[in-house]
Order: structure tokens, then C-alpha cells, then sequence
């Protein structure tokens, strides 16, 4: 299958869904292990990691107990940790921080819809989504296309193609 010169130029985005411990865990992988095995030839695509997430923070459940009972040894503040942070020993690999929410997933198109919290998620998105080259995959007949952004009543929606998806999503029990 062949791509038009505009495509082949962008990286293939690795979407990670989540950014608690498994989500982040991926990102980290696929950076220290995985993207070397992949390729480093001239002819070899890049990768970006697009991790989508809520929560700016992650919750260090670990030291969650130590916070409650003592906080001069874990303050309150250290228990939630800024995810973005943690991938500024990947300088060099592209990584994208999108806080938002998936709202539709098309496996057809490879792309998933996210709900964004913020114009700096916005632009963001319109970034890893190919918003910019107004390039699109699916033609005039198919699905909306990554390129357009679109509204709802809980904010802006855009569209993003991926090349791997992995749901790390966590789990939620009702709470009577």
C-alpha cells in the first residue's frame, strides 16, 4: 500500500489510552526497548507515542498510605505526579500528551475520536492528527476524516489516526 509523499513524512502514531500504571509503563517501553528493535534505517518510518489521558497527574497509590497517615513524609502535593514529567528522559523520541477522553473508536480507519479538555489539547491533537496537512485517508464518501476537528456539548472533538492502539483504560467497580 503506498502513501502519498505528505504521509510518509509524519510519523505512525502509537496511541496509548490511559496514563495510569499500565499505560505509562507502555510508553516508557516502547521508548527504551522497542523503538530500537523497530528500525533506524533510512527507509524506516518514525514513531510518535500519543499517550490520552483525563488527568494531567498520575496517583501514586503506592505512597498513597504513607500521605494519609503522615503527611510530613509524603506531602499531599507529591502523592499525584505530573505525567509529562516523566518523559523528559525520552528527549529526542516524540511523545504527545493529549488530556482528553476517547469518545468513538473506528478499527476500519484506525482512528479514534477524543473529546479535548483544553485549547492546549486541542491543538495538540490537531498536531499528532494530521489537522495541518489537510491530508485525508478516508476520502470524501467515508468517516469524517483526522483532519477536521468538530465540536459537542462537552467541547471540541478531533480525530486522530493510529498505527497501534493499546487501551490501558484501568477498571471502575460500582459503588453502591
Amino acid at each position: 500500500m503506498s502513501q502519498q509523499p505528505s504521509e510518509a513524512e509524519e510519523p505512525l502514531n502509537i496511541v496509548i489510552l490511559g496514563a495510569s500504571f499500565a499505560g505509562l509503563s507502555a510508553a516508557h517501553h516502547f521508548f527504551d526497548i522497542i523503538v530500537a528493535k523497530l528500525g533506524t534505517g533510512s527507509a524506516a518510518p518514525t514513531y510518535r507515542v500519543v499517550v490520552i489521558s483525563p488527568s494531567t497527574h498520575i496517583f501514586w497509590n503506592i505512597g498513597a498510605p504513607r500521605a494519609l497517615v503522615a503527611p510530613g513524609l509524603l506531602p499531599h502535593k507529591d502523592a499525584f505526579v505530573p505525567i509529562e514529567r516523566g518523559f523528559r528522559r525520552h528527549r529526542g523520541n516524540q511523545f504527545t500528551f493529549i488530556q482528553g477522553w476517547a469518545t468513538s473508536l473506528d478499527t476500519s480507519a484506525r482512528t479514534i475520536t477524543v473529546g479535548l479538555t483544553s485549547a492546549i489539547a486541542t491543538k495538540r491533537a490537531s498536531q499528532v492528527s494530521g489537522h495541518k496537512r489537510g491530508a485525508s485517508s478516508t476520502g470524501s464518501a467515508g468517516p469524517k476524516t483526522p483532519a477536521t476537528p468538530s465540536s459537542s456539548k462537552r467541547g471540541s472533538q478531533q480525530t486522530i489516526p493510529y498505527h497501534a492502539l493499546i487501551l490501558a483504560t484501568g477498571s471502575q467497580a460500582h459503588s453502591p
